[in-house]
């Protein structure tokens, strides 16, 4: 959508009123596109052209999606430019009437005054309240990449830090957990507290990895039923035989584009939520043995040392945070073994099991790799200690 975006000499972005005629053209262009790579002789033996059908639809979701995504990063952009000071015209997808809107007067993110030791203050950060759709697609950082893209970002261009993963709420939340669970227990447990601080967003990026899971099995079940239903011996499967016969390349497309772009969607939102996991799980372990180190008696900081506390505030509180994104393979790994040996028996029957021994017989020289790698990661924090210790 290049083309139907202008600036101005005002650095004023103008969304033009051609956007619908481009994208007619757009659709035009990539039909004979599509059209031109196929031969005659390809379509012989297809009813109604089912391959143009399944291309052209396919091919006109993605360019629809990633069409106005675009065109709401351009909106967002002149919407937050701080140098754009009046009004902007946006035009809908469907209309080529402009609409006028007014432009919201400019406001920093960022106060860098360095006369006092003051900390600087922030805004909101554009995830705290962008809609549902924004927060799926991440088109909430688009106007950053665009000045990322534009020139080199400057510490007063970034986003300020979501509230849920500020500091202080990290802190609020663990010191409320690690209180109950004092209250609990005589002997306290560290992991039922930090599940308990950080378990339901965890909790709600296993779903979205149990989707991508499921949803990773489509593909080749949309493949035999796209080969079922060109070849006109082979019988469809029931899930696409319901339909009428003339609807039924039209179901397996769009089936076909929305479980790519659900993928898609479903597996950044996963590793976005985990990460942020990873990173409060981390900031709260930092918290714990500061905390710690600055209470405890001279006695006992005689026995310790200080290689062992700025290790476990760095090495191993990073470990921590990085095995919050391998945690989810101990349920996921069963579900998809189970999930492939179903849909492969309903294809090739008892040689199923040829493969599934090959993976069962390679489990023990995995669990001996691991052992060892186990050994020298103890012997390097040893050796890290020891170092430390010295200098």
């Amino acid at each position: 959508t290049g083309g139907a975006v202008l600036m101005s000499s005002s650095s004023t972005i103008r969304i033009l009123p051609h956007l619908p005629v481009w994208w007619g053209l757009k659709l035009v262009v990539a039909i004979i596109r599509v059209t031109s790579t196929i031969s005659p002789a390809q379509l012989q033996g297809l009813e109604s052209g089912a391959i143009l059908l399944c291309a052209n639809v396919l091919l006109l979701s993605v360019l629809s999606f990633f069409g106005a995504l675009d065109l709401v990063a351009w909106v967002r952009y002149s919407r937050g430019s701080p140098e754009t000071s009046t009004p902007e015209l946006e035009t809908p997808l469907l209309s080529s009437h402009p609409i006028h809107s007014p432009m919201p007067p400019p406001q920093s993110q960022w106060n860098f005054d360095r006369s006092d030791d003051v900390p600087p203050t922030t805004s909101s950060s554009p995830a705290d309240n962008a809609p549902f759709f924004s927060r799926l697609t991440f088109s909430y950082l688009f106007p950053m990449l665009q000045k990322g893209y534009k020139g080199e970002l400057k510490q007063e261009d970034l986003n300020p830090v979501p509230t849920s993963q500020s500091t202080e709420t990290v802190a609020t939340d663990f010191e409320t957990s690690w209180e109950r669970e004092l209250r609990r227990s005589k002997k306290p447990n560290l992991a039922l507290a930090l599940i308990s601080a950080f378990g339901s967003p965890f909790l709600l990026a296993s779903l979205f990895k149990f989707i991508y899971d499921v949803l990773q099995f489509v593909g080749p079940q949309v493949l035999h039923a796209c080969i079922t239903y060109l070849d006109p011996e082979l019988t469809v499967p029931g899930w696409v035989g319901w339909l009428p016969e003339d609807f039924q390349g039209y179901f397996i497309v769009c089936v076909l584009a929305t479980s790519g772009l659900t993928q898609t969607a479903v597996l950044h939102q996963y590793f976005y939520r985990v990460f942020n996991v990873g990173s409060n799980l981390r900031a709260a372990i930092v918290l714990v043995v500061y905390r710690k180190s600055l209470t405890i008696s001279s006695a006992t900081r005689q026995q310790s040392n200080m290689g062992t506390i700025v290790n476990l505030m760095s090495t191993d509180s990073t470990r921590l945070q990085d095995v919050t994104t391998y945690l989810a393979v101990l349920w996921s790994a069963p579900l998809q073994i189970v999930l492939a040996v179903y849909f492969l028996w309903e294809q090739i029957g008892p040689s199923t099991f040829a493969g599934l021994a090959v993976m069962i017989v390679s489990i023990p020289i995995n669990g001996y790799v691991a052992r060892r790698l186990r050994v020298f990661s103890k012997a390097v924090m040893d050796i890290k200690d020891e170092r430390i210790n010295k200098t």
